[in-house]
């Protein structure tokens, strides 16, 4: 007799197998994939949809020089003895290796915050000749516009007082809840900034003029450099707002508290931490790999570390700390791969995907080593991963049927900035269960909605056969004019001040790119993808 059960459904990868058991598409499933709504996110032909919002030169990054332009398996090729078979290995591999590893690439350069009961988000990024301070502007809704508020001189960002001596790699919100922009200085929140070697920790304030225009600032209140290893991640606890925890890339933690910190007073105040007793064991240590990313879960004394070929479980005790494997590279369930990306789910935090060459899982901290649902991803050198509730990228929609399955499902954007091309999955609850569990939230299995689409960060790139032919290899990323850094999705309030409701709705996407530039895009849902080609190829923004 078959294996009905929800591990073995598991097993099968979506996009490899014909019609997998946890897949609802049009072609297996038609009457349950139309009833979640649309799932495909295509650019807004509307005008008045895309806007260019701001450009400081100073946000620029220095971009390293491109190798001879030549291909690096013929420049092996032609300057060695390698045998052609092991030029080809060689080559994919070290271009694999360079393109994840660069720090401008690395991660999302752009984060976004809502001002508490005002109609701004204020964007931080990475500014500088070296990229190493922390640059801010205010977003504004104007007469039904957005607008960009940077320093007086309107065509430069807000910065933090100094530099940081290095290269930012990452930057992190924590927003504090209930508090208010008032005409005093008032903290909404703090953002936490690590360098290759360091960790930064800032208070968010801000103030409102009595002409209604708000006067951000950042104000240091902690650091610490770390001098044998290198920072991996750092990240916020979501219980504790003060709380954040780091990991080196030797694998140690260290849990950290704004509330424990030197005298203020001094210019560059000591953060207070604690490192963490975990013991990872010998098959770790053994293992050709890195460490990769960390977060909490569902509580603040228990956390999920990633290395690239193992996820651990890390209950925190008063004595010496419990770790548990919870997915495992070349286990029964997964084939001989290595992890690159790792986001947790926001909604309760028991559930998290990881992201592997070949593979993007969606799995249950209660259930080890079983994920709950494998796509096979397709995405060349993924190393951005996000989720989203679908109620943020179909807001605004004056169609009220789906607004169930919006509130109930989820979106991963899984892609990589080196070519600006990322893949939606969707997933939600198995909407062949009865109606009344799904609607109760006693419904415990997921689905795949749908098969993963394409959503391009770079909305006038040209499509043509010439220039799909042209794709960029190892180096090109490096030639480009302009490519985009980061991106952040604009609060769904304040996009309902900007367009009206439509259609299915859909969300307005903000981005940031090496030129400078700060636009805003807006895209919609959609039942079929867009076939309409973009601007001339002589306008897509590479070099000739």
């Amino acid at each position: 007799m078959m294996d009905a059960s929800e591990e073995w459904k598991s097993l099968w990868p979506i996009s490899l197998v014909h019609a997998p058991p946890l897949l609802l598409s049009l072609t297996t499933t038609p009457d349950a994939i139309e009833s979640v709504g649309p799932l495909i996110f295509n650019p807004s032909t509307e005008p008045q949809t895309s806007y260019h919002l701001f450009t400081s030169h100073s946000i620029s990054p220095q971009i390293p020089p491109p190798f001879p332009n030549i291909s690096f398996r013929r420049f092996l090729r032609t300057s060695s003895s390698i045998l052609p078979s092991t030029t080809a290995s060689i080559s994919s591999d070290v271009s694999v290796s360079l393109i994840n590893s660069d720090p401008i690439l690395a991660h999302n350069s752009l984060q976004l915050m809502r001002c508490p009961g005002t109609d701004s988000t204020l964007a931080f990024f990475p500014t500088g000749p070296n990229s190493d301070q922390v640059g801010f502007v205010v977003l504004s809704v104007e007469n039904s516009q957005l607008k960009v508020r940077g320093d007086c001189s309107v065509t430069e960002a807000l910065t933090s007082i100094a530099s940081l001596s290095h290269r930012i790699m990452k930057i992190s919100l924590s927003q504090v809840a209930d508090c208010e922009c008032t005409s005093a200085d008032s903290t909404i929140g703090y953002l936490l900034v690590n360098t290759a070697y360091s960790v930064h920790y800032y208070n968010i304030r801000i103030r409102m003029k009595s002409s209604g225009s708000l006067v951000p600032r950042l104000e240091l209140v902690g650091n610490k450099l770390f001098k044998s290893s290198a920072v991996v991640n750092a990240c916020w606890s979501p219980q504790i707002r003060e709380q954040s925890l780091v990991l080196l890339d030797n694998g140690d933690l260290y849990l950290f508290d704004l509330d424990c910190c030197s005298d203020p007073l001094i210019s560059s105040p000591k953060v207070m931490g604690e490192k963490l007793d975990v013991s990872w064991g010998e098959s770790v240590a053994s293992e050709n790999g890195e460490w990769l990313s960390c977060d909490f879960s569902w509580h603040t004394r228990i956390l999920i570390v990633v290395h690239s070929t193992a996820l651990f479980l890390v209950e925190l005790q008063s004595e010496k700390s419990n770790v548990t494997p919870l997915l495992k590279v070349g286990s029964e369930h997964l084939p001989n791969d290595k992890f690159i990306a790792f986001p947790i789910v926001a909604h309760d935090r028991f559930y998290f995907t990881l992201a592997s060459k070949h593979i993007l899982f969606l799995c249950d901290l209660r259930k080890p080593m079983i994920p709950v649902i494998r796509w096979a991803h397709n995405v060349a050198n993924p190393s951005n991963m996000i989720v989203y509730s679908l109620s943020d990228l179909r807001s605004q929609s004056d169609d009220y049927t789906y607004n169930w399955a919006s509130e109930e499902g989820y979106g991963i954007l899984l892609g990589t900035f080196w070519n600006s091309e990322f893949s939606l999955f969707c997933y939600g609850p198995d909407v062949r269960e009865s109606s009344s569990s799904r609607v109760s939230g006693s419904s415990k299995s997921f689905c795949a909605w749908g098969l993963p689409s394409s959503l391009s960060m770079v909305t006038n790139e040209c499509r043509c056969g010439s220039c799909i032919v042209k794709l960029p290899n190892w180096i090109n990323w490096q030639q480009k004019k302009e490519f985009v850094l980061g991106f952040g999705i604009l609060d769904k309030e304040i996009c309902s001040k900007l367009f009206k409701s439509d259609g299915f709705g859909g969300f307005t996407l903000v981005t940031l790119t090496s030129s400078g530039n700060i636009r805003s895009h807006r895209y919609c849902a959609s039942w079929d993808s867009s076939q309409t080609s973009g601007k001339s190829h002589s306008n897509q923004g590479l070099d000739s």
